[in-house]
């Protein structure tokens, strides 16, 4: 069996009570002075530390400041050196451009020297050409007579002109040499005053002739078939001659040499009134006779102008 033990409130359990509460807060108020006491002696040790923290975050914080004034000076510094690369091989290459100019410079130099000296010959060039197609013109057969001298008369006053450069003497030049040129291809029909011989070479060192001033000139028909031949025939067509280049003078030619069919044709072609054909036209060829030179007249094939 099982008994139980019941304590009764009296006066001796009440002091009980009391003591015991009493007891825990001295405990307690001892505990908390020995903390105090604890405490304030570790005060100095703490703000030391605290003292110690702030420096370290100090020092930590110029560090960082000092690392990024470092990097930063690096960069800068990289920068600086990249440039330098850059402009290091900018100055090679203006080296080479400067190396380059000098030498065009000198090959200038050399062709100005040139082109001085050519200036100083190009002009007295000129003036032979001019003279030499003048004598040409003399002496090659009377055709499109004041066309040519007056040609080559605007040469001459051309070459007189300070204002025009050499080069366009030397072009107007060339273009008359040109121009000579393809006379020896053409067939031509033109009008025009015929000329005695002393009249038509004495156009080449004048402008112009007025034919009214001299009678024996009279207006005829010309037929030009390169320089192979040149004929004339009236305005009626009653007369054809030709050029007798060996003597230098105008020959009328006999009936029985030509046709006058065929003249008449020939003229129609160089028109280009009648398409290219052969054509029957006398030429003045020469022949050796006895040791001496003369010419006769014969019938000779052309085609379109060319001869065959």
């Amino acid at each position: 069996m099982m008994s139980s033990v019941v304590y009764r409130a009296g006066p001796a359990s009440t002091s009980l009570r009391l003591r015991l509460p009493f007891a825990l807060l001295l405990t307690a108020i001892a505990s908390l002075a020995g903390s105090t006491v604890a405490a304030s002696a570790f005060a100095p040790a703490t703000e030391q530390s605290r003292a110690l923290i702030q420096a370290g975050a100090k020092s930590q914080q110029t560090i960082n400041q000092i690392d990024d004034s470092t990097q930063r000076l690096l960069n800068q510094y990289k920068n600086k050196l990249q440039q330098l690369e850059s402009l290091n091989a900018y100055n090679r290459q203006l080296q080479q451009l400067i190396a380059a100019q000098q030498k065009e410079h000198l090959r200038l130099e050399g062709e100005i020297q040139r082109i001085i000296e050519t200036e100083r010959e190009i002009l007295p060039l000129i003036e032979r050409m001019t003279l030499a197609l003048e004598r040409f013109i003399a002496l090659d057969i009377p055709f499109l007579t004041e066309e040519r001298a007056d040609r080559v008369f605007e040469l001459k006053q051309l070459i007189k002109r300070p204002d025009a450069s050499s080069a366009e003497k030397f072009r107007r030049v060339i273009e008359a040499y040109q121009i000579e040129n393809e006379y020896g291809r053409t067939l031509e029909a033109y009008q025009a005053a015929l000329f005695a011989p002393s009249l038509a070479s004495s156009l080449t060192s004048s402008s112009s002739i007025d034919p009214s001033l001299h009678p024996q000139t009279r207006t005829v028909n010309f037929l030009k078939i390169g320089r192979i031949a040149l004929l004339y025939q009236s305005l009626d067509g009653q007369e054809t001659g030709q050029w007798h280049q060996p003597s230098q003078s105008w020959q009328p030619l006999a009936e029985h040499l030509f046709s006058k069919a065929d003249i008449k044709h020939a003229f129609q072609v160089a028109k280009r009134q009648a398409p290219p054909a052969m054509l029957m036209i006398p030429l003045s060829v020469p022949e050796l006779i006895a040791g001496t030179a003369s010419s006769t007249a014969t019938p000779s094939q052309t085609t379109g102008g060319q001869e065959r």
